[in-house]
């Protein structure tokens, strides 16, 4: 004797009815996570978990992005280098510019720019010289897990005003193996 089929449509329907309705909500919420970070010198500091690059502003000066830059000596020898872009608004113009990284102890300079020159009118950018897989500004590069920097940018105008923003900057781990790969790459 054959069993008869079940009536599945109102178990169907509810199915449908639940994922239209989680379908729909999941296009107007949008994730928010953050992660807070106490700095060598007591800052806390809240850093969204976002996919695209942070920009900070304070509505006078703007780090547009502050990254780590793969680049190969004449010898050939893999290095990294820390590059920082800032743009001065409403003609604002600096004097000096000090980047520290202030995420553990020792709190060390990256940056100490003290005749900064303009580029593209209004932006400056700095790079750090060549870095070595053991120098202190990369040494955590080492770590396998993924890691957040913290960054304090100090801007003296030239009308004597001094802007201090904090930047966070999240390095996770898959980027540092691609990172520390091309350090062994000849």
């Amino acid at each position: 004797m054959a069993i008869p089929p079940k009536n599945t449509a109102p178990a169907t329907l509810v199915a449908a009815a639940l994922a239209l309705l989680l379908g729909g909500a999941g296009c107007v919420m949008e994730q928010n996570y953050d992660a807070r970070v106490t700095t060598a010198d007591g800052e806390t500091v809240d850093v969204p978990m976002a996919v695209h690059d942070v920009s900070v502003t304070d509505g006078v000066v703007k780090v547009l992005r502050l990254q780590y830059l793969p680049m190969a000596l004449a010898d050939g020898t893999k290095r990294l280098q820390i590059g920082c872009e800032a743009e001065f608004l409403g003609g604002s113009r600096p004097a000096s510019i000090f980047v520290t990284d202030v995420t553990e102890a020792p709190i060390m300079t990256v940056f100490d720019d003290r005749a900064p020159k303009m580029a593209l009118g209004n932006h400056w950018v700095g790079l750090t010289a060549p870095l070595g897989p053991s120098d202190d500004l990369i040494k955590w590069m080492a770590d396998i897990d993924n890691s957040i920097r913290i960054y304090r940018c100090r801007f003296t105008l030239a009308d004597g005003s001094t802007h201090l923003l904090t930047v966070p900057v999240i390095i996770p781990g898959v980027l540092k193996d691609v990172i520390r790969a091309r350090f062994t790459e000849k």
